[in-house]
């Protein structure tokens, strides 16, 4: 996977507070550069990625800039899961 040129759905509210503490990947991909995976900060609410003016795009490679703890979980992981990031064990964890 290129992960300069894959991207990912993110929230707003996750980049304007440069925080991601989950992330879920699902099948449902809106273009041949989408990875499926879909980064947020946690607390918004579950209908957040239907709101056009709540997300955007970012590379696979920008989002690890972020949290560079999603680098092994964007390279390992593809199934249909979430994940969560544990500050305790310095991972995300599937939930």
């Amino acid at each position: 996977m290129d992960m300069k040129k894959m991207m990912a759905v993110i929230t707003k509210k996750a980049l304007e507070f440069n925080k991601i503490h989950l992330a879920s990947h699902t099948d449902e991909i809106m273009s041949d550069y989408d990875s499926g995976w879909r980064l947020q900060v946690g607390d918004e609410d579950e209908k957040c990625f239907e709101r056009m003016e709540n997300i955007a795009l970012i590379s696979l490679e920008k989002a690890c800039t972020i949290s560079p703890y999603l680098s092994s979980l964007f390279k390992n992981n593809t199934d249909n899961k979430s994940y969560q990031f544990s500050q305790e064990k310095n991972e995300f964890i599937a939930l």
